[in-house]
């Protein structure tokens, strides 16, 4: 049956009720309802769509009244499973996700720039190829400015270390570290002959 006829679902006749019939009352268009909530899984008093096959209870579906004919939250292009993600936003709501988007995303380009040029200092060999002169030596310059600020810890979002111990790096072991970047930098020089680039 069409979703415009009044009359209910699968030639019921006009004027009954949906409201708190038992599946089998008010049969869609091939003779088959749910005998169960389509929220919860459950049988028991249910309220039976007469547009489609599911049935609800009216608690799961916070519905206080039903309408004559009724159609379930699924037919009205609303899941009620999926909570609030089919839900259209206002603009003022899209913006204000796009903005706090914007601050999670220069955040963590601030916590993550103390480790930055050591991380790609360690990968030199992949990314040489691949990079400018220019850009390899600001990144040998970052990496010398960290070796050269040993009593300096990063911000707040810390990289833990990964033996999950809950020591947190003295500057000995950032200094240690620095001074590994450095012994990198030089024979890395030194096997590339001092060519960046490629």
């Amino acid at each position: 049956a069409a979703a415009g006829e009044s009359g209910g679902v699968g030639g019921a006749a006009e004027g009954v009720s949906a409201v708190e019939v038992s599946p089998a009352a008010a049969p869609p268009a091939d003779g088959l309802k749910n005998t169960y909530c389509h929220m919860c899984q459950r049988g028991g008093k249910l309220i039976a769509c007469d547009f489609c096959e599911k049935s609800f209870h009216a608690r799961c579906i916070e519905l206080k009244a039903v309408t004559e004919p009724w159609k379930c939250p699924v037919c009205l292009g609303y899941d009620p499973l999926k909570k609030d993600k089919d839900r259209k936003k206002t603009k003022a709501e899209r913006m204000a996700h796009k903005e706090e988007l914007k601050r999670a995303i220069r955040q963590l380009q601030r916590r993550s720039k103390p480790f930055r040029a050591a991380f790609l200092m360690s990968n030199f060999d992949s990314i040489r190829p691949f990079s400018e002169k220019k850009v390899l030596d600001v990144l040998r310059k970052d990496a010398g400015a960290a070796a050269k600020k040993p009593g300096k810890k990063p911000g707040r979002g810390r990289l833990r270390r990964l033996d999950d111990s809950e020591e947190e790096p003295t500057p000995t072991h950032i200094q240690h570290e620095s001074d590994l970047v450095e012994d990198y930098l030089t024979q890395a020089e030194r096997r590339g002959g001092g060519r960046a680039g490629g």
